[in-house]
């Protein structure tokens, strides 16, 4: 089943259908986008975590992670050069979202990725590609 609806313009001043980039009828496919409606209702967590990727410290840190098994605080303030409060303030909000998890030896707090999926999504967009900056 196809759903058809006139457009109205926006705009008395635009031509949207000069545009070229908009459709000049809205039809869509109920069924279609019902059944996508559902399976995207995670787009907020999957946003979440792109924001969170989007700090270049946050994403430095989780680009070492990936490069090591686990890693030191006080190496991920090294690699970063950034200091300790700050680092912490980072991972912090790295553990919230349950991308690195954490054990502590002795005197020491040990970082590494929580979810192997982070390291594939580095990998992926760390490659010469369009995506990578």
């Amino acid at each position: 089943m196809v759903m058809e609806v006139n457009i109205k313009k926006l705009d008395a001043q635009a031509d949207i259908s000069s545009a070229g980039e908009v459709c000049q009828v809205f039809i869509f496919n109920p069924d279609l986008v019902n059944r996508l409606k559902a399976e995207l209702d995670d787009s907020a967590g999957i946003a979440a975590l792109f924001k969170l990727l989007g700090d270049e410290s946050r994403c430095t840190m989780l680009r070492a992670l990936s490069r090591s098994h686990e890693l030191c605080v006080c190496d991920l303030a090294e690699i970063t050069d950034l200091s300790l409060p700050t680092v912490s303030h980072h991972l912090r909000k790295l553990r919230e979202m349950k991308v690195v998890r954490s054990r502590r030896e002795g005197k020491l707090v040990f970082y590494q990725l929580a979810d192997e999926r982070i390291r594939t999504l580095l990998e992926v967009v760390s490659q010469e590609s369009p995506l990578a900056v």
